[in-house]
């Protein structure tokens, strides 16, 4: 089961955004969602699924749909 119900949430959350900008090929940049932003996301998705995630599980994500895609991995490997 995707993580995406609990990334745009936690995404919304922390950032403000309107859920219907979250789409997979929207920049990170262009969300105006930074390195910290996607930290808190990360903690908060981490505490609803209990998902690990390292610090360095999102290096290279550029995209919101790659973020969505590295807790899907991580769920999946069973990192939980």
């Amino acid at each position: 089961m995707s993580c995406r119900p609990d990334v745009v949430d936690a995404v919304v959350e922390v950032t403000g955004l309107d859920a219907a900008e979250l789409h997979d090929a929207a920049t990170l940049e262009s969300l105006d969602i930074d390195s910290l932003d996607l930290i808190e996301v990360a903690m908060i998705v981490e505490e609803r699924r209990g998902v690990e995630v390292a610090g360095d599980d999102f290096e290279g994500v550029t995209t919101f749909g790659g973020a969505v895609a590295v807790f899907d991995r991580l769920l999946d490997a069973g990192a939980v």
